[in-house]
């Protein structure tokens, strides 16, 4: 299964007041640059930055590698659910595509382009994939108007961004969606910039085992990843141990060298060439 992870976030008062496109894209600079975290956090942040900038209720964002084809190795949703809900927005979006119409309509998207959902899937289509009818009549979570874009990085590994708005409210304006058009390339390249190209013994990494490494990752000690996780002290010694030995390592430490030490890919890579040079400035 792929990394998933879904964050709150309280629905916009007023769509028209966000903040400057300047202080998110100088927020993205700083994100860019870090030189620690994790890939799971590094999906958060951008969440948060996308959010906190656009006028929009939802936010996915899911990672492919080698390519859209294939399911997501990772994916975050971010949105306006109470916590009950959150499960269940979650299996809504897995992004398994077992609908193939869905995947190959999606990899032959142009990159670095944002399309409105109408642009690559139909409406009878939407009614008809599972995926997209469960998400649109989920009470009280659900979806309104969706723009989504594909990003892929210098190595092949691909990022889709897909904003959505709530239901009820309007269509996405003209102006709206040139604000979301002058952001998301540069969140795809904070992205490019710090997604770590994961070991496979990383990739198989079961989900409990992935959040005691995040934690760890992050600079939890051993109880603060027990308060974290509500996993006893001993148990967390004991995934620890399971990690020292897929990691092929001795300490903690070790561990998150081998981690941190993980290889990026590279620029984005999209059609939109003449952006590329302003956007590695702006967020390198």
């Amino acid at each position: 299964m792929p990394s998933m992870h879904t964050e709150p976030a309280q629905p916009l008062a007023d769509s028209n007041v966000t903040p400057s496109l300047s202080g998110a894209i100088f927020r993205l600079g700083r994100i860019s640059a870090a030189r620690s975290g994790t890939n799971c956090g590094l999906l958060a942040d951008l969440s948060d930055a996308i959010v906190g900038t656009l006028p929009v209720d939802v936010v996915t964002l899911a990672i492919f590698e080698p390519g859209i084809g294939e399911s997501p190795i990772a994916t975050h949703v971010r949105g306006p659910w109470a916590e009950f809900d959150r499960d269940r927005f979650l299996e809504q979006t897995r992004w398994t595509f077992n609908e193939t119409s869905l995947a190959r309509r999606l990899s032959n998207l142009r990159r670095g382009k944002v399309y409105l959902r109408s642009e690559f899937v139909s409406e009878p289509d939407t009614i008809s994939m599972k995926g997209f009818s469960e998400m649109a009549s989920s009470a009280p979570v659900g979806v309104g108007d969706q723009a989504a874009a594909l990003y892929r990085r210098g190595d092949g590994v691909e990022l889709l961004i897909a904003v959505f708005r709530a239901p009820g409210s309007n269509a996405f304006s003209r102006p709206q969606l040139a604000r979301v058009e002058s952001l998301l390339p540069f969140v795809a390249q904070c992205w490019a910039n710090r997604w770590r190209q994961e070991p496979a013994w990383m990739a198989a990494l079961r989900p409990q085992s992935r959040l005691i490494l995040d934690n760890l990752l992050q600079g939890c000690d051993d109880d603060q990843i027990s308060q974290k996780t509500g996993l006893s002290y001993h148990s967390v010694r004991a995934h620890l141990k399971r990690l020292f030995r897929e990691a092929g390592v001795r300490s903690r430490l070790h561990l998150m060298q081998a981690c941190n030490t993980c290889g990026t890919g590279g620029p984005v890579s999209t059609e939109l060439a003449d952006e590329s040079e302003e956007l590695a400035q702006a967020t390198g």
